[in-house]
Order: C-alpha cells, then structure tokens, then sequence
C-alpha cells in the first residue's frame, strides 16, 4: 500500500495534466441511467 504523500502526489498529478479525458464506459452509462430511472419512477 502506497503512503499518503504518494497517493496524495499521483492524485495531483493526475489532475494537473492536460491529457484529454477518457469518454464513460458504456457500463458507467449505463448505470447512471438505471440510477437515474430508479430515482425517477421507483
């Protein structure tokens, strides 16, 4: 397990590059939308 400095330095890092975001995955989608229906009509 990693300490908290680096978790804490690859959690910055990662969000101070400028590398283009990955679209959702079709599962996360899709789950969203489950969610979302379920809040709606459940």
């Amino acid at each position: 397990m990693d300490n908290i400095f680096e978790t804490a330095t690859t959690a910055l890092k990662a969000m101070l590059t400028n590398e283009k975001k990955q679209p959702p995955h079709v599962g996360e989608v899709m789950s969203c939308w489950i969610y979302l229906s379920m809040l709606e009509y459940g």
